[in-house]
């Protein structure tokens, strides 16, 4: 569930223009601009700011250079339930913002903190869709531009919410719409949102989204087919329901389905617990056979694929409600999510931001941990300020696994060794090597880690169980010990092209098994270590 009402700024006006300015203002390591055109971005921002002129926002982005970074939240001023869209270079924008469909488009993520929003759509004055607009979505489906979003009658209504449509004018995804109607379910009039629409490669449209079975509060994930993007073309099929205790903290929920496919297996990843809460986190269904209508094909994650996180560099609560889009190159995969930084039990002060995430060996993702706010992070690769992004030359570290028995790792002759690893990987209850079980197993890995620039590096684990990270003969990490999921932070200074030591020492009792290796600098934005920055051991 949802809030009707526009989700406010939870900063000052000033806050707004200094952020905007800060982000306007990001300039490339060792980029020095010019007094005059400092001073011009500065005025153009700040009069985007204040008179929210598209010509101004647009003077101040061209007078700045392409941005290597970005900082999340993407923007202040609205971002719950955030929806990234692509198309011919360009980002589209969306968010919950209360009585009306409003996008935003930017050429690259950073630009889109003062982005203009468009208003495309307001709502009726009355009618089935005259209040309580939540979640739009902006699909291109079959050559057109068309809106999936949320919304009730006159009278607020919760059991009268349902999902509507909305269909583009033009080829101008802010341009004009018409509206559509309801995305009706047949023989299953009943509370309906979150809807969205997954197209397969080979054209096949499956809505999903959130309802209920006609009583009852709770709320199920339902998928059903599609003869177009407009038409539900057969009965709806449930794929999950809020079984689990993770997924009823507040109120049993299930919902914001979306859709990945990776490897021949499609994942529907979900919203589950009270969105008030800060519990609230994602969830995963697994379908490896190709039938996406058959229900019992559908496999859950018994935990949370990504959940509340706080650490040495902040906090997150809340997050969920997400979307996925790719690096404009293609090469990288991005989710976009709503978070906040309290644990108020309100829907107040979601923010949407982004970040990058990887695929586990078995061909599931791994989201990482929800990255506090305003932590530098590099832009997608393929946007313009990405160009310059150095690539190291390693084939990653060796790994060797051992097992052991009782409560206390131990490490003798190995199971086996695999090479060409970095640190990164979300095994949940299951195991990250076929050379190893479930429980029970730790992993040593070594080699060589050969830094981007010079400086004092920040080293992070996000670990469970247990990590220790050893560099230049210097222990920088020290938690080898039992426990449940956490960040650990050391430091370390190194020079650039110069390769070091290192080796990483993890293990797992039972339980979740995870374990990222993440590293940050004055210069290096925060990201987990990359395999072509690490070298097999010497000799």
């Amino acid at each position: 569930m949802k809030t009707a009402a526009p989700v406010g700024p939870p900063f000052s006006r000033l806050g707004r223009d200094f952020s905007a300015t800060a982000r306007t203002l990001q300039v490339s390591s060792g980029f020095s601009p010019s007094p005059v055109k400092t001073l011009f971005s500065l005025a153009a921002v700040l009069l985007c700011g204040a008179a929210f002129s598209p010509e101004l926002c647009a003077l101040a982005q061209d007078e700045s250079p392409p941005p290597t970074t970005f900082v999340n939240p993407l923007r202040t001023d609205f971002g719950a339930d955030p929806w990234i869209a692509q198309r011919n270079g360009n980002y589209y924008f969306t968010a919950t913002s209360g009585n009306e469909v409003q996008i935003a488009r930017a050429r690259t993520l950073a630009e889109l903190a003062t982005a203009p929003r468009v208003t495309v759509w307001k709502r009726p004055a009355t009618g089935p869709n005259s209040r309580a607009i939540w979640a739009p979505e902006i699909h291109f489906l079959r050559g057109k531009w068309f809106i999936y979003y949320t919304a009730t009658s006159q009278d607020g209504s919760d059991h009268n919410r349902r999902v509507f449509a909305l269909e583009a004018a033009s080829d101008d995804p802010q341009g004009a719409y018409l509206e559509r109607g309801q995305i009706r379910v047949p023989g299953a009039d009943f509370y309906a949102i979150d809807g969205t629409v997954f197209q397969r490669a080979g054209g096949d449209l499956f809505f999903l989204y959130s309802g209920r079975d006609g009583v009852g509060a709770a709320q199920h994930i339902f998928i059903a087919p599609m003869s177009d993007p407009l038409t539900v073309s057969g009965a709806r099929v449930k794929l999950s329901s809020p079984t689990l205790p993770w997924e009823k903290i507040g109120w049993e929920v299930n919902e914001g389905p979306q859709i990945l496919e990776k490897g021949g297996t499609t994942f529907v990843i979900y919203s589950a617990a009270g969105s008030t809460t800060p519990d609230y986190a994602l969830g995963m269904l697994h379908n490896s056979t190709g039938d996406l209508l058959n229900g019992a094909a559908w496999t859950k994650s018994p935990i949370p694929v990504f959940h509340r996180y706080s650490g040495p560099d902040g906090d997150v609560y809340t997050p969920g409600h997400n979307g996925f889009f790719k690096s404009p190159d293609g090469r990288e995969d991005w989710i976009v999510f709503h978070g906040k930084e309290n644990t108020d039990h309100t829907w107040g002060g979601r923010l949407a931001r982004a970040q990058k995430f990887t695929w586990n060996p078995d061909n599931t993702p791994n989201f990482g941990f929800p990255i506090p706010a305003f932590r530098p992070l590099a832009v997608p690769s393929g946007e313009s300020g990405a160009t310059g992004q150095k690539r190291g030359t390693g084939t990653g570290l060796r790994a060797e696994y051992f097992s052991f028995t009782g409560d206390k790792p131990t490490t003798g002759t190995p199971r086996g060794i695999e090479n060409g690893h970095n640190i990164d990987f979300d095994a949940r209850l299951g195991s990250p090597s076929p050379l190893v079980g479930a429980d029970r197993f730790a992993i040593v890995w070594r080699g060589q880690i050969e830094p981007r620039f010079s400086g004092l590096y920040s080293f992070q684990t996000y670990a469970d169980d247990g990590v220790r990270v050893t560099i230049d003969g210097e222990r920088v990490i020290d938690a080898y010990r039992p426990g449940a999921v956490s960040a650990t932070r050391g430091f370390k200074y190194l020079r650039a092209n110069r390769k070091v030591d290192i080796e990483v020492e993890y293990f797992e009792l039972d339980g979740p098994a995870r374990c990222s290796l993440y590293w940050a600098s004055q210069q290096q934005p925060l990201e987990v270590v990359p395999r072509d920055w690490l070298f097999a051991p010497r000799g």
